[in-house]
């Protein structure tokens, strides 16, 4: 994304505007960038990037084949099949569970695995007083949750469940708090499944 922002700015710097709803980095677009007229600086950085990103392009697509047949092998493919059913959980997401929360039978009920992933609110009690309770709790599995954040946009419209979550919690405090309480839900869910 970084290096096709770049090549869109590299044009727009020189005044040169791609026709519009064209990709530039389609077969078309690609054309369109080899007859436009630009100076030898501007060409260089051009075709650079397009040669990054041609290579890019290659390694996740080897990446991604690697992973599918990764999600294939005895030992995930029950469980790959079960989360991809789950709406917004695509191959990615099902594998980095599955990885990251290893052994599920370690988890003694829902809350504890989104304990995990810090995906809960850091509650301060003392003395019967309580303080806190909005931010997320620090350390936990970044990757899981990342990808859980990222699951949860997607998922949130599709599911009337996650969807009314969704909805409640951002009047309130704010669509970022509202996706966080909907990738809780989903680890949770997935936790389930897999249990």
């Amino acid at each position: 994304t970084m290096l096709k922002n770049r090549t869109h700015a590299a044009l727009h710097r020189r005044g040169i505007l791609r026709p519009a709803k064209m990709d530039l980095f389609s077969k078309r677009g690609q054309q369109f960038l080899a007859e436009v007229e630009l100076d030898d600086a501007g060409r260089r950085v051009v075709e650079q990037y397009g040669q990054a990103i041609s290579k890019l392009d290659e390694l996740l697509t080897d990446s991604q084949k690697q992973l599918r047949d990764l999600s294939k092998q005895d030992r995930w493919r029950e469980q790959a099949e079960l989360l991809l059913t789950m709406p917004g959980v695509g191959l990615i997401t099902a594998m980095t569970l599955l990885a990251e929360l290893g052994d599920i039978d370690r988890f003694a009920c829902r809350s504890a695995v989104s304990n995990y992933a810090s995906l809960v609110p850091v509650v301060r009690e003392s003395n019967g007083r309580h303080s806190g309770g909005g931010r997320l709790a620090r350390g936990g599995n970044r990757h899981l949750r990342h990808v859980l954040v990222e699951a949860a946009w997607r998922a949130y419209p599709r599911v009337p469940a996650y969807q009314s979550i969704f909805e409640r919690i951002a009047l309130r405090r704010g669509k970022s708090i509202a996706i966080v309480a909907v990738a809780r839900r989903m680890l949770e869910d997935s936790w389930t499944i897999l249990k």
